[in-house]
């Protein structure tokens, strides 16, 4: 699905990101680790289009995306979620999700699987920390991507919304997740 080569970014002279390379087939859950300045959001930043790599090559499901930017990689169907989360803060939980819907889904399909029906027309200011950071992945999924990219998703959570977190993220990998039945 997705393979990385040789993949390098420097900012100011400082190397991000040097010389990285991974592959990623359908259906597996991966995890980027190490400690914080090691890069990790800038990989994501480059397989997203938000950033250009200075050398290196992105091919998503088999297309070279490593200039593509990131309307067109989220086109393509690679959605991601940011550290801390980028909501419209002025529309409701609802209005957040249909901005991002693509065809296949509904709006109140996305709210009850993420369990978010009961603050739909929140603003996402008012809600707790853990339900900010799960409304940014229901925008990801609105969004029908063939891959979802996760930037530390239960930063600042409590045990209980980290394990509700996890329980959703391991069921967005299954094939039928939310909309069978």
């Amino acid at each position: 699905m997705l393979e990385v080569k040789g993949l390098s970014k420097s900012f100011g002279g400082l190397a991000a990101v040097a010389n990285v390379s991974f592959h990623i087939g359908k259906g597996e859950i991966v995890g980027l680790i190490g400690p914080n300045g090691a890069g990790k959001t800038t990989v994501f930043n480059l397989i997203s289009g938000i950033h250009r790599p200075l050398k290196g090559k992105i091919l998503f499901q088999g297309n070279d995306i490593t200039s593509a930017n990131s309307a067109s990689t989220s086109r393509m169907g690679i959605a991601r979620t940011f550290q801390s989360p980028l909501l419209f803060g002025e529309l409701s939980v609802r209005d957040n999700i249909q901005v991002a819907l693509r065809d296949g889904r509904t709006v109140e399909e996305i709210l009850r699987f993420f369990g978010l029906e009961w603050v739909e027309n929140e603003v996402p200011n008012n809600l707790p920390h853990g339900y900010q950071r799960l409304l940014g992945i229901a925008i990801a999924i609105a969004t029908k991507p063939s891959m979802l990219m996760l930037d530390e998703p239960l930063t600042g959570m409590n045990p209980s919304e980290a394990e509700k977190a996890c329980q959703i993220i391991k069921a967005i990998n299954t094939e039928d997740y939310y909309f069978a039945g």
